[in-house]
């Protein structure tokens, strides 16, 4: 969100996002892979937000999600999840960072920061448990990852020495990203995306400490 000539008041990128408390409807992928995050629905835009030099989309929690226009990688392919961000509490029993996959009750895959209406992160596929040692409160910003390798996860929060690994046998169909939102329009998460990478393969220990790095900058 900090590079203004990303975002875009509408879906179709017709006018350009100029002033805080903009809708965004459409947000470029910088990286030249096309996975653009878009929002079709006007009334369930985020809003572009700086304060103090620091840029984010808010997000309400009641209807307000992105979807990317690329598909995933598929079944249990690898992958990175990597996002900025200062989630609040609210009523929901799960507060979705990332969500992917074919549909709300079948093969699905993602981050998310709540479980049962507490601060803790999980890595959510369909038949998990969530790990319950990482806390992902409500007070300051942080990164939070999941890194994929096949049926082996890790995931935490960056900088904090949380972590934990986990191996499952969910597969996950494929299907567009969405941010800040289950697969069913359900479960949004509220709060602020200060930053969002997205990479199709298991990353590297010094990958994972660059990428985490680049995005802790983003919150300030």
């Amino acid at each position: 969100p900090s590079d203004l000539s990303t975002l875009f008041q509408d879906s179709a990128g017709t006018t350009p996002v100029t002033a805080n408390g903009d809708p965004v409807g459409l947000m470029l992928d910088k990286s030249g892979n096309g996975r653009h995050a878009f929002q079709t629905v006007a009334s369930k835009r985020p809003t572009y937000s700086v304060v103090s030099g620091v840029y984010s989309l808010v997000f309400d929690g009641v209807d307000d999600f992105l979807e990317t226009s690329t598909p995933s990688v598929l079944d249990n392919g690898s992958r990175g999840i990597f996002a900025s961000v200062k989630m609040e509490q609210t009523s929901q029993l799960y507060e979705h960072i990332v969500h992917s996959g074919q549909n709300s009750t079948g093969k699905a895959y993602g981050l998310c920061s709540r479980l049962n209406n507490i601060d803790n992160l999980g890595n959510h596929y369909w038949g998990s448990v969530f790990n319950t040692d990482i806390i992902c409160d409500d007070v300051g910003s942080d990164v939070f990852y999941v890194n994929k390798d096949g049926s082996s996860s890790s995931y935490g929060r960056y900088g904090t020495g949380d972590t934990a690994a986990e191996t499952h046998t969910a597969t996950t169909g494929a299907g567009n990203y969405r941010i800040f939102v289950r697969l069913a329009d359900t479960e949004l998460g509220k709060g602020n995306l200060f930053g969002l990478v997205l990479i199709d393969r298991n990353l590297s220990s010094s990958e994972l400490q660059q990428t985490n790095s680049f995005l802790a900058n983003k919150h300030g």
